[in-house]
């Protein structure tokens, strides 16, 4: 999977995979285009997909998710920085990644 995290050596992204319940996880230094590689994940009709992007810092904070498009569901970013910074949940906007491997 692809996700824009902009450049910056001090950040990893912890991308996360739920199946019906069922976890696949990568964690990758953000770096632009960001990858995240993790075996298949079989998914069938009617099952619920959920994917958790987190992040982690030795310093600074996150300033902007860029999204794009309303491809459906529901996109929620949680703050726990304590400078205060916005919770966001929408279905209006969606993550701007690149999901790949379907078969």
């Amino acid at each position: 999977m692809l996700v824009q995290i902009d450049p910056d050596a001090t950040v990893t992204g912890h991308l996360k995979v739920y199946v019906n319940g069922g976890l696949a996880a990568d964690d990758a230094a953000a770096a632009g285009d960001t990858h995240f590689s993790f075996g298949a994940v079989g998914v069938s009709a009617g099952q619920t997909v959920t994917l958790s992007l987190g992040f982690t810092a030795t310093s600074g904070k996150i300033i902007t998710v860029y999204t794009a498009g309303a491809p459906g569901g529901t996109f929620t970013a949680s703050n726990s920085c304590p400078d205060g910074a916005p919770n966001v949940s929408t279905s209006a906007t969606g993550l701007r990644a690149v999901v790949s491997g379907w078969s």
